[in-house]
């Protein structure tokens, strides 16, 4: 990370466990650790660019958890490129914002204004147009994998039994072209399953394999 703007702001690594701890954020946290930059005494801007370019001119996620101290700050690639979103949350959220770089060598950046403190952790910048769940890597590039959650019956003691309700709620935000399934409750084979999913159509669909 590199710290830019107003010369009285600081840049500094301290433990924040009680506000992560509200936001049930310290089981991935557990350090208790975040980045401050305090740029309350500073009469202009005060920014942090973090490494690692977009590499590319498609379009692109950031998002961070953060809290501030009620003052503005936002999140947005170096140079202002493509969008940025605003914040003055004083518990953590994670904001998120969609920006297409202008050039291969955009970065990520948190600003904080004149006045501004920001408390941030677990920032991503991610190919595509909407965020994926967080992967903590410190630092490092991952490739994300499609967030499948599961649950296996057979696991539990007593088991789950049927005749059972599952509910899905979702967002598509992605037409791969074939078959998308939402929710699928199954042997372990596609011989008896039911399942809700949008067909290769565009059609929302339910089907029944027994």
């Amino acid at each position: 990370m590199a710290k830019g703007g107003d010369a009285a702001s600081t840049l500094t690594e301290v433990d924040d466990t009680a506000a992560l701890t509200a936001a049930g954020l310290i089981g991935v946290v557990t350090s208790g650790k975040v980045f401050k930059l305090d740029n309350s005494a500073g009469p202009s801007g005060a920014y942090v660019t973090i490494d690692a370019a977009t590499g590319n001119t498609n379009a692109h996620s950031l998002s961070a958890f953060v809290r501030t101290n009620g003052v503005s700050c936002r999140l947005e690639l170096s140079g202002g490129a493509g969008g940025n979103v605003a914040f003055t949350n004083t518990s953590y959220e994670r904001k998120a914002v969609a920006a297409t770089p202008s050039d291969s060598a955009r970065k990520f950046v948190v600003l904080a204004t004149a006045g501004a403190i920001v408390y941030f952790i677990l920032n991503q910048l991610e190919e595509g147009s909407f965020v994926s769940s967080p992967i903590p890597v410190a630092g490092a590039a991952a490739t994300r994998p499609a967030d499948i959650p599961l649950i296996d019956i057979s696991a539990y003691s007593p088991a789950i039994t049927y005749p059972l309700t599952m509910y899905a709620r979702f967002e598509r935000v992605v037409d791969t072209g074939g078959n998308e399934f939402i929710l699928q409750v199954d042997n372990g084979t596609a011989a008896e399953r039911a399942a809700l999913r949008v067909n290769s159509s565009d059609q929302g669909s339910s089907i029944t394999v027994a």
